[in-house]
């Protein structure tokens, strides 16, 4: 009972320390000059685009929306650095098999998720980069959302 509750006390204390240490940077190596998103309406494909300037040699890794992560790209038009991101709403296109008998069905896969790890409002956006070797987080708060 007392190795229980030992493993029990530590494995929450792991917990917490794992969870703490998920922490946003609040003056990140960059300057974000806008962040834009872009909802899918036709082709189920959302886009977030964000302008930014670097002040050191950051390497974006992923970008956090709305229980979604997806792997960024760095575009450049003239001057100008984005992070562009885009979110494919569509599960899978594989065939599924429907039936009345269940075990036939059970061969469908189930689909994959990358879900998020963070609590966003709907304004808010999430940059994971790299600094160093060591990852960070940056919250955007003003992520103005465009119809197209």
């Amino acid at each position: 009972m007392k190795n229980t509750k030992l493993i029990l006390i530590l494995f929450i204390s792991v917990l917490f320390i794992d969870c703490a240490s998920v922490g946003f940077v609040k003056e990140p190596p960059f300057t974000i000059e806008s962040a834009i998103y872009y909802p899918s309406k036709f082709n189920n494909k959302s886009k977030v685009y964000i302008r930014y300037t670097p002040f050191e040699k950051v390497v974006f890794d992923s970008l956090f929306l709305k229980n979604k992560k997806a792997k960024t790209l760095i575009k450049t038009k003239g001057d100008l650095k984005y992070i562009f991101v885009e979110f494919d709403k569509t599960l899978n296109n594989k065939d599924l098999i429907l039936d009345n008998n269940r075990t036939k069905e059970s061969i469908n896969q189930l689909p994959s998720y990358q879900n998020s790890s963070f609590k966003l409002n709907r304004n808010e956006v999430v940059i994971s980069y790299l600094l160093n070797n060591k990852t960070y987080y940056y919250k955007v708060k003003n992520l103005k959302e465009v119809s197209y």
